[in-house]
């Protein structure tokens, strides 16, 4: 088994920036040509993006809080989450189209045969948050807002969460005397 991605296999069809700039030759009447010839070229490129985001992990630097190691700096790899603007920074970076809006868009029906690869990109980019989230590899409430998610409460469960005051009233004051006679014959003894 060779080490050449799909990618690589791939990339001589996609056209390259310079092909996507606007020229004086342009035909009136046509928009730049499609950055991906098909569907597949899409998913290849994203299945790239995929592998190199797994290859790839952020670096998180932490500090040991106690022990003979107390203060000592470390480093570990932690997951890279898959998102649609580091998939639109990637295929910059890799020289192939600036955004992915016109496809994802998709207005006049321009993009249509690419819309199933997309919504499989997105479940895909989906899942791995969301995964990632409910085991604690991702911050929960960052995913949450990312994948515009918000948990729902019942009205009974919003109100008792509510945190009602609590009053005590306590009878300390010292009963009322007529004069100070009966307050000293009312001390006890």
């Amino acid at each position: 088994m060779d080490n050449i991605s799909t990618w690589d296999k791939a990339k001589e069809d996609f056209r390259s920036l310079a092909d996507l700039e606007w020229t004086e030759s342009k035909p009136a009447g046509r928009g730049k040509p499609k950055a991906f010839k098909s569907p597949y070229m899409l998913w290849c490129a994203a299945c790239d993006y995929f592998s190199k985001a797994d290859a790839t992990p952020i670096i998180k630097y932490d500090v040991i809080k106690s022990g003979p190691t107390a203060g000592k700096i470390i480093k570990y790899p932690v997951t890279r989450p898959y998102s649609w603007s580091g998939f639109q920074a990637w295929l910059w970076r890799n020289k192939i189209i600036r955004q992915l809006d016109f496809y994802r868009i998709n207005k006049d029906g321009v993009y249509d045969d690419y819309q199933e690869v997309l919504q499989a990109i997105g479940d895909i980019m989906f899942s791995q948050k969301f995964e990632n989230a409910a085991v604690g590899v991702f911050k929960e409430a960052i995913i949450m807002r990312d994948l515009q998610m918000k948990e729902e409460k019942s009205v009974e469960e919003e109100q008792s969460s509510i945190r009602q005051p609590v009053v005590n009233v306590y009878n300390t004051a010292p009963p009322l005397a007529r004069s100070e006679d009966s307050v000293d014959t009312n001390k006890s003894e």
